[in-house]
This record gives structure tokens, sequence and C-alpha cells, in this order.
């Protein structure tokens, strides 16, 4: 078995990272790499087996891919419902338990998985076996629950990072960028400044994980207090979507962001914010909730799908 990440917007289109790929695992295998079928996990919506990618300049077509490097199949999945996908065949140390319940037998199952950007997907039992569904959740609106938050959202509107200066969708909330915008947003309103000296001498591309350890190490007032927003309002969306689907079996929380702040995750600061729905504060209570850790449960669940 072979694995090798590349950092995507490197590559103009998908074929010159796959056949980087291919010329890659025949370097580390020492023998030619023979495509015959092939799954690939997709940040985008897929329609009759193409897709447009939501956050690079790349158009994907099965058919077009397959003919290239002459394979007999190929699928594209979203990567959400390929995560989904993955969760019933995981194994138990894949996950931590932050909220635990009694799930019933064979119930709704969802996952949310905050990364480079917010994906949602919803698993369904059909009387035999488990099917997951893609949305597109992480584009719909942003749902401020406090008026810190409904400032927070004016922010994005007024450095013109919200489409039609109105629409702030969840995804520019919960993502890895979003940590930053969160720190900056806190930052300006406690000092009327500009720039942090925190971030001083650092590369942007650093920014996040030096936010996330000064808040998890307790080094810095201001990054504990950015991370302590980014999962309430994680927890709150986390929620409801548990709500919209009905997720009695539980809410799985993936992607690259909740297994590195996983302390923050797993506290009563989550599970406060996820409950927090009025009547519906019960019900959320009995749902259990778990991180997955594993990096590469899209690669997984493609892989169960395809078979």
């Amino acid at each position: 078995m072979f694995f090798k990440s590349y950092r995507s917007p490197a590559f103009n289109d998908f074929d010159a990272v796959l056949g980087l790929f291919l010329e890659d695992a025949r370097l580390a295998l020492q023998k030619d790499v023979v495509l015959d079928q092939g799954a690939l996990a997709i940040a985008g919506p897929v329609d009759q087996a193409v897709c447009r990618v939501t956050n690079l300049a790349w158009s994907l077509s099965a058919s077009q891919i397959a003919k290239r490097f002459k394979l007999k199949t190929l699928i594209l999945i979203n990567d959400l419902q390929a995560t989904a996908y993955a969760v019933p065949f995981l194994p138990k140390e894949d996950f931590v338990s932050i909220q635990q319940g009694p799930p019933p037998a064979d119930s709704t199952l969802a996952v949310i998985a905050p990364g480079t950007g917010l994906g949602e997907a919803v698993l369904y039992w059909d009387g035999e076996r488990y099917h997951a569904l893609a949305t597109e959740a992480g584009h719909a609106d942003f749902a401020p629950v406090n008026a810190l938050e409904m400032e927070f959202a004016d922010y994005y509107r007024a450095q013109g990072q919200a489409q039609f200066n109105q629409h702030v969708r969840i995804e520019r909330v919960l993502s890895g960028q979003s940590i930053v915008d969160i720190y900056q947003f806190l930052y300006q309103r406690s000092a009327s400044k500009t720039e942090s000296p925190l971030l001083t001498g650092y590369e942007p591309s650093d920014w996040r994980a030096l936010i996330s350890a000064q808040a998890l190490n307790h080094d810095d007032d201001l990054c504990e207090e950015a991370m302590a927003l980014f999962v309430r309002m994680l927890a709150a969306e986390a929620g409801n979507l548990a709500l919209r689907s009905l997720a009695y079996g539980g809410v799985v929380v993936g992607g690259g962001i909740a297994p590195k702040i996983l302390p923050l995750v797993n506290s009563e600061l989550f599970r406060t914010n996820f409950s927090a729905k009025g009547r519906f504060q019960g019900l959320l209570q009995q749902i259990p909730v778990n991180v997955c850790l594993n990096a590469q449960a899209p690669i997984v669940g493609a892989l169960h799908w395809l078979l």
C-alpha cells in the first residue's frame, strides 16, 4: 500500500496530481503501478460522475480520467460522503467519545468535518446496510446565536467576504482559515489595531497552528478566547445537524482540525453548546458524539463504496 499527500493548489488539474502519484508509487514500490479501478473522494458536489471542485479551479470527469489512465472503472464520491461511509467500518480506537449515549441499533448517523472547508453528511440504515447522503451544508447560512457572533458575521461582511453583501456561509466560520479570522476579529475588537504582535514573524500558513497551540498551552488569553468561540460555533452547528437528521445513532466530528484540538472539543463547552436547543436539549444530551481520529477516513470510505 502506498500513501502520499500533495498540496492541491500547486497543480493546475487533477490529472497532473494522479500522474505524479503513479510515478512516486512506482519509485517507492520499485515496480510499475497499473490501475484497474479506482475511487476518488472529492471536495465538491458530484453529479453524473462529474465534479467541479468547490475550492479549486478543477473540474473532474470520471470518464475522461478513466480514459486517460486506462482504468476499467472509476467512481467519484463527495469526500464527506466517503468519510461517512467509513464510519461503520473503522475500529473503536479510531474514535474518542466526547458525549456518551445509548444509540439505538442501526439508526441514523451524522458526520461534520471542519478542515480546509466544512463538510457534513448523513448515514441512514435501510434495514440491511448504511447509505451515505452527501450535502453541501457548509455553504448554508451561518446562524449567530448571540451578540458576539452577530458582530463576527458583520466583521466578515465589512471585509467584503460575504457573498451578495449578506450571505455568510457556515464554512467561513468553521474551517482552518476561520481560526485566524476569529483571532484577528477579537484582537481588532479589543485593541483597535490591525495586526497582532503574536503573529509577527510567522508565515500566514503557520498562524492557525500557532493560535491553537497557544490556546491549548494556556499561553495567550486571546488565543484561548478565539478557540473557545470556534468550539462553541462548531458545537452549535453539530447540534443543528443532529436535529436536521435526527441522528439518534450519533454525531461524528471528523476532518483535520478536531483531532488537533481534541482537549478543547472534548469539553463541557462543546457539550453545553451542542445541546443548547431549547426544548430539544434533553434529546441532544442523549445523542452520542465522537471525534474521528483517522485522517484516512475518506480513503477508507471510498474503497468500501467501490467494493
